[in-house]
C-alpha cells in the first residue's frame, strides 16, 4: 500500500511537471496576467498607435552605422532595415547612404550624421549635426511638413524638388535650393524663403549671407543618377497604392501577372526555384512595432511589409496593398507557431534544443494582429490597407478570438514554414541557415496570427557583433545642439530588455533650440542668379495621378471606424502588451541660458503650421526674389 500511494505521487508530480511545462509553452503565445480593470483593447494612458510608416535604409556604400532609439550603442547598418522616430544614421569617411521615405529620398554624403526625429502621419522631421544631405522631394502632402534641424537654422520645404543642405565644422548651415521652394528660420528667429536657384548661409549667431548654389560633384552626380533610376522604376506603382515604400525596385527583379482571383500580381525573376518568402534575412527588434522582419534581398522592402503572399502555379507571388488606399506599414506580415524544438536540417543549425518559433506568410485576405496594444482604427486600417478584406467587421471578430482564424491558404505550400530555435531567432543573424525540421506534433499545432511572447535581446536590437570595429561620430557631433522648428515627440521606449543606464540617444539628440521669437525679422537675402546644374533634376511625379487597377479588383470602402473601444475580450485571446511605454518626456533645457518667449504668435500659413507640441514660428518676412 505505501509503494502504492508512493507511485502515485510519483505519477501526480510528473503530471504537475508536464502541465507546467505546457503552459510554459502556451505562455509563450497567450497574453500575461492584466488587471481586472485594464482591459487590453482599451489602452492605458501613454499607449499610443505606432506610425503608419517607416523608412527604409535602401543604399549603403561604405562604412555606415546606426544607432536604434533608445540604445547607448551602435551598429553596423544593413539594407531594408526599416528606421523609425530617434534613429541615428552615420556615415562614415568615403561612404554614402540613402534614406527612401516613400515620398522623398535623403541622400548622406561621407561625414554625416542624421537623426530621424518624427516619422509621424502629420510630420517628417530630420536632425542634420554634421555633413550633407540632398533631399529629393517628390510629393508634398498639404497635412504633413518636412523639416530639417541643423545648428544655425531649421528649413522646410515647402515644394516637390531637389535641396542641398550642409553642415560644416564650426555648425554654420548652407541651404541651396536647385528647385522647389524652402522657407528658413535661423537660430535668431529670422525668416527667409529660397526659391529654386537660391542659396544662403547661416550662421551660429543668427546672421544671413548670400551664397552661390555649389557647383554638382560627385556626390550630387551620384544623387542625380539615384533620382533618375527611381523616375524610370514607378511602373510598378500603378499596381498599388501610391505611398508603398520600395515599390520602385520591384521591376527591376520581378514581373507582373494578372491573376483572376487576385489583380496584378508580382512574383520576383531573380529567386532559385526553392525560394520562398521570409525566409532570405533575419528577425530584429524595431521599436515600437517589436519583431521585424529584414530582407535581404535588394528588392526586399515592400513586399514583406505590405500585402500579402500567394502560391500559384509552383512559385510565390505577391499580391500588393490594394490602390485607392493610404498603406500602412507593418512590421512582418505572417502567422506564428511556437513549441518544443525539432532536429537540425542537415545538422548545421545550431540551438536545435529547447523551445522553437515557426512563422509562415499569411495569404490574401487574412487578418494580421500587432504584438502590442492598438486602436480599433488602427487594427482596421493595417489590415484593409495591405489586403482586400469585404467585411472588415472580420478583424475585429479574429481580434477578439484569434481562434477563428484557423486556416491559412499557405500552411500546406511548400516551403511556406520557416522554423528555427529561439536562441537563433533573437541573435539578429540571417534565419537561412538555421532553420530545423519541426517535429511531426507541430502537424497538429495551430497557427496564430498573434506574435509569440519572446523578450529581445540586445543582438535583437543591434544584431550580431561585427566582425571589424563599428564606426561612430565624434562626440561633438553627438552634442551639437540644433535649431528646431517644431518640439519633436519623445522616441519610442526601447525593448525591454535593453533600457539604457546612459541613453545617447533621446527623443532630441542634440538639444534642439527653440528659435529665439524676440528678434526682429531680418531684411531678405540678395537673389542669387540661379546656376544650371550639371544633370537636370527629375521632374516632380504624382504617384496618385497613376492609374489605378481597375474596379472589379478594388476592395470595397471600410466602414465608418466606431468611436467607441472594443469590448473587453477573454484573457485567453487578448494579445500580450510589451512594456508599457514611458510618458512622454518634455523637450530638454537648451544647452545655455536665453531669454524667455513671448506669447506665443499665430500659426503661418502651411507648411509651417506647428504641431500640437510646437510653438507657432516667428511671421514670414517678404520672399527672397
Amino acid at each position: 500500500m505505501r509503494i502504492a500511494g508512493h507511485g502515485c505521487l510519483l505519477l501526480a508530480a510528473a503530471l504537475a511537471l508536464a502541465a507546467l511545462s505546457a503552459s510554459a509553452v502556451l505562455a509563450q503565445q497567450g497574453p500575461p496576467d492584466l488587471p481586472d480593470d485594464q482591459p487590453y483593447d482599451q489602452p492605458s494612458p501613454g499607449d499610443i498607435d505606432p506610425p503608419s510608416r517607416a523608412a527604409r535604409l535602401s543604399t549603403i556604400e561604405g562604412a555606415v552605422s546606426v544607432q536604434p532609439a533608445g540604445v547607448d550603442d551602435w551598429t553596423v547598418a544593413v539594407i531594408n532595415r526599416p528606421l523609425t522616430g530617434g534613429d541615428q544614421l552615420w556615415s562614415d569617411r568615403g561612404s554614402r547612404a540613402q534614406i527612401d521615405l516613400g515620398s522623398a529620398t535623403v541622400n548622406l554624403a561621407a561625414d554625416s550624421s542624421v537623426t530621424l526625429l518624427n516619422l509621424g502621419d502629420q510630420a517628417v522631421q530630420l536632425q542634420l549635426s554634421a555633413g550633407t544631405i540632398i533631399v529629393a522631394l517628390r510629393d508634398v502632402d498639404p497635412g504633413s511638413a518636412f523639416e530639417i534641424d541643423a545648428p544655425s537654422a531649421s528649413v522646410s520645404l515647402v515644394r516637390p524638388g531637389s535641396y542641398r543642405i550642409a553642415v560644416d565644422n564650426a555648425g554654420n548651415t548652407t541651404v541651396a535650393t536647385r528647385d522647389g521652394q524652402s522657407k528658413v528660420i535661423t537660430r535668431a528667429g529670422r525668416s527667409v524663403t529660397l526659391r529654386g536657384g537660391q542659396a544662403a548661409q547661416f550662421g551660429a549667431s543668427g546672421d544671413v549671407d548670400v551664397a552661390a548654389l555649389p557647383a554638382p560633384d560627385d556626390f550630387e552626380r551620384w544623387s542625380t543618377q539615384h533620382a533618375q533610376r527611381w523616375a524610370s522604376d514607378v511602373g510598378s506603382s500603378g499596381y498599388m497604392s501610391s505611398d508603398v515604400v520600395g515599390a520602385q525596385d520591384l521591376d527591376s527583379y520581378g514581373e507582373w501577372v494578372q491573376e483572376p482571383d487576385y489583380g496584378y500580381t508580382w512574383y520576383p525573376t531573380a529567386v532559385g526555384v526553392d525560394w520562398a518568402p521570409y525566409r532570405y534575412g533575419r528577425w530584429l527588434w524595431v521599436a515600437p512595432w517589436g519583431w521585424t522582419w529584414v530582407d535581404s534581398a535588394p528588392w526586399g522592402y515592400a513586399p514583406f511589409h505590405y500585402g500579402r503572399w500567394t502560391y500559384l502555379r509552383q512559385r510565390w507571388g505577391w499580391v500588393p496593398a490594394p490602390p485607392g488606399s493610404r498603406a500602412v506599414y507593418a512590421p512582418a506580415l505572417v502567422a506564428w507557431i511556437a513549441g518544443p524544438g525539432g532536429s537540425a536540417r542537415g545538422g548545421s543549425a545550431p540551438g536545435t534544443t529547447g523551445p522553437a518559433v515557426g512563422w509562415l506568410p499569411l495569404a490574401p485576405g487574412e487578418v494580421y494582429l500587432p504584438g502590442h496594444r492598438v486602436s480599433l482604427r488602427y487594427l482596421r486600417n493595417v489590415n484593409v490597407s495591405n489586403t482586400a478584406i469585404i467585411n472588415s467587421d472580420y478583424i475585429t471578430h479574429v481580434y477578439r478570438n484569434p481562434g477563428l482564424q484557423d486556416r491559412y491558404a499557405n500552411r500546406d505550400a511548400p516551403r511556406a514554414l520557416s522554423v528555427v530555435s529561439q536562441r537563433s531567432f533573437t541573435s539578429g543573424a540571417p534565419v537561412a541557415a538555421r532553420l530545423i525540421t519541426p517535429p511531426p506534433q507541430w502537424q497538429a499545432v495551430e497557427a496564430t496570427p498573434r506574435p509569440p511572447v519572446i523578450v529581445p535581446e540586445r543582438q535583437s536590437v543591434l544584431g550580431p557583433p561585427a566582425q571589424s570595429p563599428v564606426r561612430r561620430p565624434p562626440v561633438a557631433i553627438l552634442n551639437r545642439p540644433v535649431v528646431a522648428g517644431h518640439s519633436p515627440p519623445p522616441a519610442p521606449a526601447p525593448a525591454p530588455s535593453l533600457a539604457p543606464s546612459t541613453p545617447a540617444v533621446r527623443a532630441t539628440p542634440g538639444r534642439p533650440i527653440m528659435p529665439d521669437r524676440q528678434v526682429m525679422p531680418v531684411t531678405p537675402v540678395a537673389p542669387v542668379a540661379p546656376m544650371a546644374p550639371m544633370a537636370p533634376a527629375a521632374a516632380p511625379i504624382d504617384r496618385r495621378a497613376i492609374p489605378e487597377r481597375s474596379p472589379q479588383f478594388r476592395p470595397a470602402a471600410p466602414p465608418e471606424m466606431p468611436t467607441l473601444p472594443m469590448p473587453v475580450p477573454s484573457r485567453e485571446s487578448a494579445p500580450p502588451p510589451p512594456a508599457a511605454p514611458p510618458p512622454p518626456a518634455a523637450p530638454p533645457p537648451p544647452a545655455a541660458p536665453r531669454p524667455p518667449p513671448t506669447a506665443p504668435q499665430q500659426p503661418a500659413p502651411p507648411p509651417a503650421q506647428p504641431s500640437a507640441r510646437g510653438k507657432a514660428p516667428p511671421p514670414v518676412v517678404p520672399d527672397v526674389r
